[in-house]
This record gives structure tokens, C-alpha cells and sequence, in this order.
């Protein structure tokens, strides 16, 4: 669908716009930090995380469909990332051949 990211609740728009301002950062991650202190972000540091399912229902599911495009490579960062994951991971990779 044109104007969507794989992450469903993301949009983005399909027409050229024009920038409002340019606003030049020295340190990413100060400004950042500056934002959420502000209210204007919700910052979450590795390993915490905005949960979009109790289970990592959806990291399972983006990871087997890594693993359809990309291969033997998306394990790898599942395996470097979420070792945890794994065995789920193999199961739904495995059950979408049959």
C-alpha cells in the first residue's frame, strides 16, 4: 500500500513536501533525551521496550518474515538479539511452509 511502512500504524506521505525548518544536532542522543524529558517523546532504552504485544508475539512474527526475504541472516540477529526468540521463531518459519 503506497504510504505505509511495514509497521502497520505508519504512515508516511507519498508527496514531495517541503521542510518547515532544518534543525542542525550536535549529539543525537542528548536531543533525544531533551525531547522525552520535555513530554514530546517516550524514549525506552534496550532491553526495555514499548511492548506492542505481552509475548514479543510481534517480534516473532516480523522475524519470520525476515527470514522469508533475507534467509539464513535474520536468524543470525535474532540469534545476537533475542536468543530467547529463537526456538519461537523456527516454529512459525517452519509451520508458514507447510
Amino acid at each position: 500500500m503506497p504510504g505505509q511502512t511495514s509497521y502497520s500504524k505508519d504512515l508516511v506521505c507519498i508527496e514531495a513536501v517541503r521542510p518547515l525548518e532544518e534543525i542542525r544536532i550536535a549529539n543525537a542522543k542528548d536531543y533525544l533525551v531533551q525531547l522525552a524529558s520535555e513530554g514530546k517523546i517516550i524514549m525506552k532504552f534496550y532491553p526495555e521496550r514499548f511492548c506492542l504485544t505481552a509475548d514479543d508475539e510481534d517480534l516473532v512474527e516480523k522475524a519470520a518474515r525476515m527470514y522469508q526475504q533475507f534467509g539464513e541472516s535474520a536468524l543470525e540477529q535474532v540469534r545476537d538479539f533475542h536468543p530467547g526468540l529463537l526456538d519461537r521463531v523456527m516454529k512459525m518459519v517452519i509451520k508458514r511452509k507447510t
